[in-house]
């Protein structure tokens, strides 16, 4: 089963996004070839459903949001010195076959934090 659809699922007149069905290999093909695009798209796969949306530039509310998130974590970190605390935003996480997503900000914490390496898959 493959499926076609345009760049983005979301209508620029309508805040609606809509899930497509899709499988795996549909997935990995849009995250191959948006990866070659200069604009930001967020793509996102779970359980044979995708969703590919067009987030443009951040906006300033979002960004300084995000921001917030991130200097107050860091302050408690601090608080916490025993706690190990990483960030890893912006990033593209999968699980194989089943859920894919591009989120703003992920925090690790705990020393069992993931580390990639060449040809590793993490689940």
């Amino acid at each position: 089963m493959t499926t076609t659809l345009k760049n983005s699922t979301q209508s620029s007149e309508s805040s609606i996004v809509h899930w497509q069905p899709a499988i795996w290999q549909d997935y990995l093909n849009y995250r191959d070839d948006l990866a070659s695009e200069i604009t930001s798209y967020r793509l996102f796969f779970n359980v044979n459903q995708l969703l590919i949306t067009d987030m443009g530039g951040e906006g300033l509310n979002h960004s300084r949001f995000t921001e917030l998130i991130s200097l107050v974590l860091s302050l408690w970190s601090m608080q916490f010195s025993g706690q190990e605390l990483t960030s890893c935003g912006r990033t593209l996480l999968e699980k194989p076959e089943t859920r894919a997503a591009s989120p703003d900000l992920v925090f690790y914490l705990g020393a069992d934090i993931p580390v990639w390496q060449k040809l590793q898959i993490l689940l």
